[in-house]
């Protein structure tokens, strides 16, 4: 099983930068859409708005388009949304990523959940076009033969929605905010990409500088990951771990500590 599973992700992940360009190319038409039809009337009224929410939004029509050739409804996106968060509540992140359609089949046979059901309907979506892009994710998806059926294919499809959404959203969100609250560098990077033409955007220094700093302040696995040790260590300060202890490599301690 974990053999398979493993040829499942293998297949799935070779994922070409050609359509990593097409990604980014939907994802700022989509970006620059919002400006002009949200942003701009928010920031002209004064009205107050979720950030991190708004990125999100960004984010899953992008890779909802390029990798899965399928363009969410508001509907659909609200409901995938509010979803995912009813099963984060009832279940463990490990849970979910272990078996991401555990949650959303528990109560398939009530109306509510049932509509949750996106994987299929992003499956059975690609499969009634004519002419699908070749190399995407949901291309790679349906004709891998390491899948059994259609559901295990779901599973996945949704595992890398769930996987894919919200790290990238809520990482540009903490970025927005942190350059809120320091407007010299709120003034300077736009000005710095201005100054060069947009498609040449992704060699600036000054944003991965950026970006880097958004992501040292605000990583996205802030808690970082637990590992059993497997003999006795002694920490430079002279605390002794014993062999078998469960310990954490907190990420957002690391990324503020001077040392490291």
């Amino acid at each position: 099983m974990e053999s398979r599973v493993v040829h499942q992700r293998r297949e799935v992940l070779a994922f070409s930068a050609k359509h990593i360009r097409r990604i980014n190319a939907v994802a700022k038409d989509k970006t620059e859409h919002w400006i002009q039809t949200k942003l701009v009337p928010m920031v002209e009224k004064g009205e107050p708005f979720d950030v991190g929410k708004e990125m999100i939004g960004i984010t899953l029509n992008a890779i909802a388009e390029t990798a899965f050739e399928y363009t969410l409804s508001d509907d659909e996106k609200s409901i995938f949304l509010h979803e995912l968060e009813l099963c984060q509540r009832r279940n463990s992140l490990k849970e979910i990523f272990a078996n991401p359609l555990r949650c959303l089949l528990a109560g398939l046979l009530i109306p509510e959940r049932r509509r949750a059901f996106v994987g299929l309907k992003i499956h059975h979506h690609y499969q009634r076009q004519a002419h699908p892009t070749k190399g995407t994710i949901i291309d790679l998806v349906a004709n891998n033969d390491a899948y059994e059926n259609d559901e295990e294919r779901s599973a996945d499809i949704i595992l890398l929605l769930i996987a894919g959404h919200d790290t990238t959203g809520y990482t540009m969100a903490w970025i927005l905010k942190e350059l809120a609250k320091n407007p010299k560098d709120q003034r300077r990077l736009p000005d710095t990409l201005r100054a060069s033409d947009s498609n040449k955007w992704g060699q600036s220094e000054y944003l991965r500088n950026v970006v880097k700093e958004g992501i040292r302040l605000r990583p996205v696995s802030a808690r970082g990951p637990f590992r059993r040790i497997g003999r006795d260590f002694e920490t430079k300060e002279g605390y002794l771990l014993p062999k078998n202890s469960i310990i954490c490599a907190a990420v957002l301690t690391m990324m503020r500590d001077e040392d490291v």
